[in-house]
C-alpha cells in the first residue's frame, strides 16, 4: 500500500481507487491503528479521493492472479517508472484478460454495481470504501 500512495504522491494522481486484498490492512486503516500511522499520513498529504477496495486473493478470479504476478515482477524493475493513462491500461487488460463470470459473492454485488453505473465516472462509488 506504502507503494502505491508513494508512487501517486510522486506523479500527482489524484481520486484514485487503490485494490488490495489484504483484509487486515483494510481492518487496521479502517480503524486508524498505531501501525497504519505512516501509510494514513501519506493518504492524508495526497490530493484527491482515495477508494480502497477489497478484493479476495486468489479465489478463482483469473485478474487478480496475472495482476498479482505482474505486481511482483514491477518491484524488481530497474529506472524510473512512467506514468500510464486510465484508458491505455484499461485496453491492455481488456486485451489480456478474459474473466469468467464472476462467482465469490463480494465480486458479484462489485460487478452488479458497476453494471448499474458503466457509464458514470462515479461507477465503483457504492463498492468503495471512502477513506479520506
Amino acid at each position: 500500500m506504502g507503494l502505491a500512495l508513494n508512487w501517486m504522491k510522486e506523479n500527482q494522481f489524484t481520486d484514485t481507487v487503490i485494490c488490495s486484498d489484504s483484509q487486515s490492512l483494510l481492518r487496521a486503516l479502517k480503524h486508524s491503528t498505531a501501525d497504519t500511522t505512516d501509510i494514513r499520513s501519506t493518504m492524508d498529504n495526497l490530493r484527491g479521493k482515495i477508494y480502497i477496495h477489497w478484493v479476495p486473493s486468489h479465489s478463482k478470479i483469473p485478474g487478480n492472479e496475472i495482476a498479482d504476478t505482474a505486481a511482483k515482477e514491477a518491484t524488481k524493475i530497474d529506472g524510473t517508472p512512467t506514468a500510464v493513462t486510465f484508458g491505455s491500461a484499461k485496453s491492455v487488460i481488456k486485451r489480456l484478460i478474459k474473466d469468467p463470470n464472476p462467482t465469490h459473492h463480494v465480486v458479484k454485488e462489485t460487478y452488479k454495481h458497476l453494471q448499474k453505473k458503466k457509464e458514470k465516472s462515479t461507477a465503483c462509488d457504492s463498492a468503495l470504501i471512502p477513506l479520506l
